[in-house]
């Protein structure tokens, strides 16, 4: 019988323990891994599913200059009737008198 082998994203497949650290748990992550990987500094974690998921830590707005080409190119970064009605709408309300600003 013959098995397929599907390729995998995994360099490694490393155990390690969740270790104590004050009063909060955490893992040590091989200088490998991070070598590999080109993490260092500060970090975000997400969740996926039951997975955690470090990534390096992405500055404000980052990618938001090409996303905002690749919308240009595609015809979106025009406003829409609803947008417009969105954006004419009174800054406040009838609500809204009784604050003291």
């Amino acid at each position: 019988m013959r098995v397929k082998l599907l390729h995998c994203n995994y360099i490694n497949n490393m155990t390690t323990h969740i270790i104590d650290i004050g009063n909060s748990r955490g893992i040590r992550i091989p200088k490998t891994l991070l070598d590999e990987s080109g993490i260092e500094g500060e970090v975000e974690l997400f969740l996926k599913g039951k997975s955690i998921i470090i990534s390096p830590k992405r500055k404000a707005r980052e990618g938001w200059a090409e996303m905002y080409d690749k919308a240009k190119k595609l015809g979106h970064d025009v406003l829409t009737e609803e947008d417009k009605e969105w954006l004419d709408a009174p800054l406040s309300s009838e609500a809204d008198k009784e604050w003291v600003w």
